[in-house]
């Protein structure tokens, strides 16, 4: 009995599937370790900085750019993910989540957020300014999910999430689609049953509020699939 998670993140495309244009998604490896660390912005060298990424004067407004770097690993990476919706995608970046092994899953997944491995461990909640929010946007957390994976068992393509969906993302565990991601107070499930084999995609926004860096900071945050499987 095994499970295998694999990651990839599109870097380029058009709402082209994994199996489709496997050219245009990066998968993100890892060796036993957590992704480092995942940012808001253009060009940043430390978790303190939005940098490029630079506060709208007033409401919200989608981060350009979500960076992710893998220090931790024995070949340091850096995956940047152009937000799309900047050009008329719906502001969104693309997460494909592929599952293999033996056994079945036996409980739809989860895509989590949370400040480091060790508090995703833990289930120690988020304090870092990126899920616990600001007083400008009411303390919602900035990163936002919706799962795209097409109904259709056929069809590879992924489905469009409605314009502007990070506006109206929903707080809590509930199992209802667009969802704000803060540790286990907050995460999204997926919205069908899934195999071993099959790939699961997700949006994700990065929505930066007018009062962003002015309080409290940090901005390095990690995702975490959680799923449950069994032997048959």
């Amino acid at each position: 009995m095994s499970l295998t998670i694999r990651c990839f993140l599109e870097t380029a495309g058009k709402q082209q599937s994994l199996a489709d244009a496997p050219a245009n998604w990066r998968e993100i490896v890892l060796s036993g370790t957590a992704v480092d660390s995942i940012y808001f912005g253009d060009t940043l060298s430390t978790d303190e900085k939005i940098a490029a990424s630079k506060p709208p004067p007033s409401g919200e407004a989608l981060a350009p750019v979500m960076r992710i770097t893998k220090t931790a690993e024995s070949s340091s990476q850096t995956v940047v993910i152009p937000n799309y919706g900047l050009s008329g995608k719906s502001g969104r970046y693309v997460l494909a989540i592929q599952f293999s092994g033996t056994g079945s899953l036996v409980d739809r997944p989860r895509l989590e957020a949370w400040d480091s491995s060790a508090d995703a461990d833990a289930f120690t909640a988020p304090t870092h300014e990126a899920m616990a929010g600001t007083t400008g946007n009411s303390k919602r957390s900035m990163v936002r999910a919706y799962d795209v994976t097409k109904a259709i068992a056929d069809s590879s393509d992924l489905t469009s999430p409605p314009s502007s969906w990070w506006l109206t993302s929903t707080f809590g565990i509930g199992t209802e689609n667009n969802k704000l991601l803060s540790g286990e107070a907050s995460y999204l499930v997926a919205q069908q049953d899934l195999s071993l084999g099959e790939t699961w995609y997700v949006a994700l926004a990065c929505v930066l509020p007018f009062d962003a860096m002015k309080g409290m900071q940090g901005h390095r945050f990690i995702f975490q699939v959680r799923a449950f499987y069994a032997d048959e």
